[in-house]
């Protein structure tokens, strides 16, 4: 029986929550200056005022160019990662390019010559990696997918980290249509 996967677009919810957040924002921004313009405002003290009239819009503002900020820049990234990929598109965050690099700097911190877990893949929301540990990848594996989806290139990627770490002490790989 063949499962029901539920498409997210994450470009739908990321704009969904930047549109949230502004309609927040926005509404604290009026809410504050209707209560400043309103009779309310002269039983406020002088600190109360500049709170209500301008910390608290302030700081409304800041979260939403924060937002609007950290959309743009997702965007910028997804669009990067998508020319790299020769114009294919980038399914939820771009992934974190510099995994190998961290992996590799705490590895050299805990002085192991090499590093104790392998890559095989990347989360979509946040685009961190996604880190198998030696001893759940030492025992046999079916990769089961459609046609296309890269199942090929993830067992060779999965079977280099082992060869580079030394550990291949034998595979076997099998691809029914190669």
């Amino acid at each position: 029986m063949a499962r029901d996967y539920a498409v997210n677009d994450f470009k739908i919810a990321l704009d969904g929550r930047r549109y949230n957040i502004c309609i927040a924002g926005g509404a604290v921004c009026i809410a504050s200056l209707i209560i400043c313009a309103s009779g309310f405002s002269f039983a406020l003290t002088p600190g109360g005022f500049t709170i209500l009239a301008g910390i608290i819009p302030g700081i409304a503002l800041f979260f939403i160019s924060m937002t609007i900020g950290h959309s743009r820049w997702i965007e910028n990234e997804r669009k990067a990662e998508s020319a790299r990929r020769g114009g294919k598109p980038v399914l939820g965050n771009p992934p974190n390019r510099h995994a190998f690099d961290q992996a590799l700097k705490e590895c050299r911190d805990r002085n192991q010559p090499i590093i104790d877990k392998y890559l095989v893949g990347f989360e979509i929301d946040s685009g961190e990696p996604i880190w198998v540990a030696d001893d759940e990848i030492t025992s046999h594996g079916a990769v089961f997918a459609k046609t296309g989806v890269g199942k090929t290139l993830w067992l060779e990627g999965l079977m280099f980290q082992q060869m580079a770490r030394g550990r291949a002490s034998g595979f076997t790989f099998i691809d029914a249509k190669r």
